[in-house]
Order: structure tokens, then C-alpha cells, then sequence
């Protein structure tokens, strides 16, 4: 059953709402805000007044000025972080080696100090309104990007079916339903399956993890995928394995572009993650 976030934001294109409910709905939601105003999900604090409606989950400025690192300027493969004078445009350090069957990741911030402790705390079953936020924020980094590219579907990164029954919520998710609702596009549920149970990434060396989740995955090839441009969500990217496997997964089922779209990018082999 989808989670309260993920059905605020649900696929705009799979409900039609008659107006005389988007009034009533619109006028009870002035009224819970009132009574129960929005707060930050990580230091719980009232949010300001004339907080978009729309959105049911950010943090405040305060939280918003202590999240770091984050990432200005970044790799166009994989989204590491590089130097404003570098030319990223066909790779860095961290990728030079690698093959990647997506055009590139957007990040928002670099898996390390505040920000990994942040997306530790989205992973917890209280999480849901924290990825949500910050998935806010990765969308306003790179609403130019999102909006001058035309994708024709979202898709999460998927867990294997055994995986999920003992997990609250799953980041991915959340992550492809606030911006399937955000840029208004469909959100292709189950697009993309985990056929393969797999150790965790994490504490495997780098040649491990590719073997690991070699064909782990598969995507149905229907409408939504065929000839699309699609939208990858996981909430981190290190080595790029798991992006990369489910990038190849929907290029086969026919997908025409793939780009992914992370909170945080890992670098280091003390935070290998995904």
C-alpha cells in the first residue's frame, strides 16, 4: 500500500479530480495547516507561514543551511563532485574507467558528514517526509535540467520482493512519486523488478559489486517504456553499479535515455555504497 507521501503525490495522470473537490479538499487543508501547521521532519519545528500547499514535507532554513556537503559543482557521468575550472564533461577521477549505460546522475549533496547522517535518518522507518523534502531540494537544483529535458516516466530503483516486506517505506520510492507529481509526469510503478535476492553492496569490494548484481534486474517493455526518456530515482549513488544495472534493464526493454537522480553521491571506499 503506498505510503501518506507517496499517495499526496500520486501519478497526475492516473486520477481526474472534480472541482468541487479540489475546493473542498483545498479549504480543509487551510484549515488542518492552521491547526496542525507543517513542521521540519528533522528538527520538528513549526514550518514559516505561506509554506506551498502543494508539498507536504521540507525543512526548514535552518536545517536547509547545515545541510552539507553538497555538490556545486558536479562530474556529467557520474555526479562526483569536481572543481569549477575542471572540464567533467566526459568523466572525472572517479569515473574514467567505468561504462555507464546512463547519460548522467544529478546529486544534490556528497555522502559524507551531515549529509550522510541525513540520509541514514531518510532510511528509517519515520523517514518518508525527510526523503520527501529532500527530494524538494534535489529538484530545485536541477529544475533546469528537469524542465529543458522532456522524461516520459519515473522510475524508482527497485528492492527485491523479500527485501521489501520487512521495510516501512523504501527512499526510491518516495523519491520517484514527489517527482513524477512536481514535474508531471507518470510515475511507472513496478517498470522495473529485482529478480535476484543479492548480498548488500555494501562491504563488498568494487569487483564484487559489479558481479553482484550482474542481470539482477528486469523492466517490463510496454508504453511507458518503449522510446522514452526515463527518470532514475535512488536516494545513493557510489560505485554506480545499481543505477547502471537498472539503466540497462530499461534499455533493453527499449528505453531511448536514462538519467539518474540521487540525494547523495558517495565517494571513498569508506562509504561505498550502491
Amino acid at each position: 500500500m503506498p505510503s501518506n507521501v507517496e499517495q499526496s503525490f500520486a501519478d497526475p495522470h492516473s486520477v481526474r479530480i472534480p472541482q468541487w473537490l479540489r475546493w473542498a479538499r483545498n479549504s480543509l487543508q487551510g484549515v488542518l495547516e492552521f491547526a496542525f501547521p507543517l513542521r521540519c521532519p528533522l528538527c520538528q519545528q513549526a514550518l514559516a507561514a505561506g509554506f506551498p500547499a502543494n508539498c507536504p514535507a521540507a525543512l526548514c532554513d535552518a536545517c536547509c543551511a547545515r545541510l552539507e556537503p553538497l555538490i556545486d559543482q558536479h562530474c556529467q557521468r557520474c555526479g562526483g563532485p569536481v572543481g569549477p575550472n575542471v572540464d567533467a564533461t566526459q568523466g572525472c577521477q572517479l569515473c574514467q574507467r567505468d561504462c555507464f549505460r546512463f547519460r548522467t546522475v544529478l546529486p544534490l549533496g556528497i555522502y559524507q558528514g551531515w549529509m550522510q547522517v541525513v540520509c541514514q535518518s531518510a532510511k528509517e522507518p519515520r523517514g518518508r517526509d525527510l526523503t520527501a523534502a529532500l527530494s524538494g531540494l534535489l529538484l530545485e537544483k536541477h529544475s533546469e535540467f528537469l524542465t529543458e529535458n522532456a522524461f516520459d516516466a519515473v522510475v524508482s530503483v527497485p528492492h527485491h520482493w523479500t527485501q521489501r516486506l520487512s521495510q516501512t517505506h523504501h527512499a526510491a520510492d518516495v523519491m520517484a512519486a514527489v517527482f513524477a507529481h512536481q514535474l508531471g509526469i507518470p510515475l511507472a510503478r513496478h517498470a522495473v523488478h529485482k529478480t535476484q535476492r543479492t548480498p548488500s553492496q555494501s562491504g563488498l569490494p568494487p569487483s564484487q559489486r559489479r558481479r553482484n548484481l550482474n542481470n539482477a534486474f528486469f523492466a517490463v517493455s510496454d508504453h511507458r517504456i518503449k522510446g522514452g526518456r526515463i527518470l532514475v530515482t535512488d536516494d545513493i549513488l557510489t560505485t554506480g553499479t545499481t543505477a547502471n544495472e537498472v539503466s540497462k534493464a530499461l534499455l533493453q526493454a527499449g528505453a531511448a535515455d536514462v538519467v539518474v537522480a540521487v540525494i547523495a553521491r558517495g565517494i571513498g571506499q569508506q562509504n561505498r555504497h550502491r
